[in-house]
């Protein structure tokens, strides 16, 4: 397992600061306020984009950039997305320790860790410096310690980390303050009836406190107020439209994230997906159908909560605008290894079957577990190829690059006396995280950066090459 989750690092880590090609808006304003956080430490941050925003990441980035900014180590893009990089190589371990409690098979948490490793998209949100990258994690390190309280002798110690983990993923996006009590519930109501010990009870309900509670008490930072300004800018539900319009809507959108479009191919531009890509190695397909014959043909309760787990991670993101969207359904992460690992524990029982029908029926599955084999390693070469090099250029105006040189210019044009001007969008960030020092004043559509009259204006292609005009007088500054 450790050999997988090594191996898994390595998609995870490389690169960190140019894949993608720069930080995205919503990432250069978590890395402005990680860079400022020992300074001004809060739990909820202003968006540039209107509304506020949760600081878990916002605190788990501080250090890096600190370092980064002192040291020199690491560059300023690298340590902002360091979190999101950590978290993405642990959760190949929690995916296995989740797949070993859920269904008591070393097959399944081998496979399932092995899927994890080789998925683009869990590469991708490696390489995101956004809360919604944390909460796979926190939600399947919860997941799997709820469960191990179950039939641990130290369940009250299990139980309590099971339902702060989950309460903590509530805590960091909001998404999940929809899914978490869900999936709480849902383990609470296919808990073993029989042969639990006090202490196992007790921790169940621990667990199901803390997850519920890290939910409910976050509604009115959710519904009112600033948090109220980000729901709106996403909500889909429209009153003029009707129920039955908006609720056909809303099943639309989340039967478009179970598409092969969204899932094998990324032709999403929605959520921050690894436009042509792909979520999800087609190969990983074959797993996913065995997965999911194999928990409806059993249908214990380790197959229900896995099937309702894959059916839980679209429905935040069903509601809101701009579906399919990767990151509001960024739970498919960890519940999709899981079933495609359920799958591969299948796959090795058809084999095991096969060898016992005869030569014929182990030459078949040998056959097919061969192409299999060569289909992942041919696969993740071919996709390594795409995220890596063809991503980062064809993709690189979704991630508005260029804003650091035109910071570093107006800062080093302030150093010589000159003041600029940009009209350049979502400069905010981008100023108070590479050029700390510089004033900049907003007027009307445009940034003033220096002191005075600006007399050079600084614009970017949609490539990010910085472009530079000098104004003929100040008073022509615009």
């Amino acid at each position: 397992m450790i050999l997988i989750a090594l191996g898994g690092a390595i998609p995870r880590l490389s690169q960190l600061g140019s894949v993608p090609p720069a930080l995205h808006p919503d990432e250069m304003g978590t890395a402005a306020d990680a860079s400022a956080f020992f300074a001004a430490p809060a739990l909820t941050y202003a968006h540039e984009r209107g509304g506020t925003v949760e600081g878990v990441y916002v605190a788990l980035a501080a250090v890096p950039l600190a370092l980064a900014k002192n040291t020199g180590w690491l560059s300023l893009e690298a340590a902002a997305r360091l979190p999101a990089a950590l978290a993405g190589c642990l959760l190949i371990l929690a995916v296995a320790w989740a797949g070993r409690e859920l269904t008591r098979s070393w097959q399944v948490a081998v496979g399932a860790a092995i899927c994890l490793a080789l998925q683009p998209w869990a590469w991708h949100f490696s390489h995101l410096a956004l809360r919604g990258t944390l909460t796979p994690l926190f939600v399947t390190v919860g997941l799997a310690a709820w469960l191990r309280a179950e039939r641990s002798q130290r369940a009250l110690r299990w139980g309590v980390l099971g339902g702060a983990a989950l309460a903590l993923a509530a805590l960091t996006y909001p998404p999940l303050r929809v899914q978490v009590p869900l999936l709480a519930l849902m383990i609470w109501f296919t808990r073993p009836r029989e042969g639990q010990e006090r202490s196992q009870i007790l921790a169940r309900r621990w667990a199901l406190g803390l997850a519920l509670a890290g939910s409910v008490i976050l509604i009115p930072w959710t519904l009112a107020g600033a948090g109220a300004e980000r729901l709106e800018a996403v909500w889909a539900w429209e009153a003029e439209a009707g129920l039955g319009r908006n609720l056909g809507r809303l099943g639309k959108g989340y039967v478009r994230h179970f598409g092969t479009r969204f899932l094998f191919s990324g032709s999403s531009s929605r959520g921050f997906a690894p436009e042509g890509v792909g979520l999800i190695p087609r190969w990983q397909g074959v797993l996913l159908i065995l997965g999911i014959l194999a928990c409806l043909f059993r249908r214990r309760r380790q197959e229900w909560l896995l099937l309702g787990l894959v059916l839980l991670f679209p429905l935040a993101a069903a509601p809101t605008r701009d579906v399919p969207n990767a990151m509001r359904a960024v739970l498919g992460i960890p519940a999709l290894a899981l079933l495609a690992g359920r799958g591969w524990q299948a796959l090795a029982y058809l084999l095991r079957e096969g060898r016992r029908e005869g030569l014929r029926g182990a030459a078949l599955m040998f056959v097919l577990a061969a192409c299999l084999g060569l289909g992942a390693g041919t696969t993740a070469v071919h996709k390594g190829r795409l995220y890596f090099e063809a991503y980062p250029q064809r993709e690189a105006a979704f991630y508005f690059p260029g804003r650091r040189a035109l910071a570093e210019r107006a800062l080093q044009l302030h150093r010589e006396g000159r003041a600029s001007s940009s009209r350049e969008p979502f400069l905010e960030a981008s100023l108070r995280l590479y050029a700390p020092g510089l004033p900049a004043r907003r007027e009307g559509k445009r940034w003033v950066m220096g002191a005075g009259s600006p007399v050079v204006r600084l614009s970017l292609s949609k490539q990010g090459r910085l472009r530079e005009r000098a104004f003929a007088s100040p008073a022509a500054g615009d």
